[in-house]
């Protein structure tokens, strides 16, 4: 396997659901890989209390951070739980210095609003976090509700390219680093 890593330059990404979900499995597969140098990332929304998201970070080299609504009102309503937990953690991991690229994923007419998003990149710029990924909507999530026999509540279409280049130029205004 490490001959394969060593070629393409690669890593192991650690995702889900949520990796934060199997913090002692995850921790194991973390420390496997850090010993044998390879990169290694993981992607979390951070939902979760401090200590169990420290777990994993001696042997993180990046945190894929997911970060959607800045109104905790909102925030409920669409995700079902408060963001405060999820904000202080991300504040944590950039105070403590942690290699950390936010992504949101942008949901139209919920997170993709330019007062969610100036709210979050001021957010960002606050407590340090430089890197920001947007995600374009993608419609699929819709099927695999439908699957299940669930209702889907949301309705769109993925942003334009315009609308990305335009959001992203707002993220580079206020003084971040984007990878859209």
């Amino acid at each position: 396997m490490k001959p394969f890593f060593d070629h393409s330059g690669g890593g192991v990404t650690l995702s889900g659901g949520e990796v934060i979900s199997q913090p002692d499995f995850a921790a194991a597969i973390l420390r496997g890989c850090r010993a044998l140098g390879i990169h290694t990332v993981i992607e979390t929304c951070g939902a979760c209390d401090w200590p169990r998201l420290a777990r994993l970070l001696p042997y993180t080299d990046l945190v894929l951070y997911d970060l959607k609504l800045m109104d905790d009102v909102a925030h409920r309503r669409w995700v079902g739980a408060s963001n405060r937990q999820i904000l202080r953690n991300a504040a944590r991991l950039a105070r403590d210095g942690h290699n950390v690229q936010v992504r949101v994923p942008l949901i139209p007419g919920i997170t993709d609003s330019e007062e969610n998003l100036r709210a979050l990149f001021a957010f960002m710029r606050e407590v340090g976090l430089r890197s920001v990924e947007l995600l374009p909507y993608n419609p699929s999530a819709g099927a695999k509700y439908e699957w299940l026999g669930l209702s889907y509540e949301i309705a769109g279409e993925p942003q334009s390219r315009e609308r990305l280049q335009a959001l992203a130029e707002l993220a580079q205004e206020m003084g971040l680093e984007t990878g859209t």
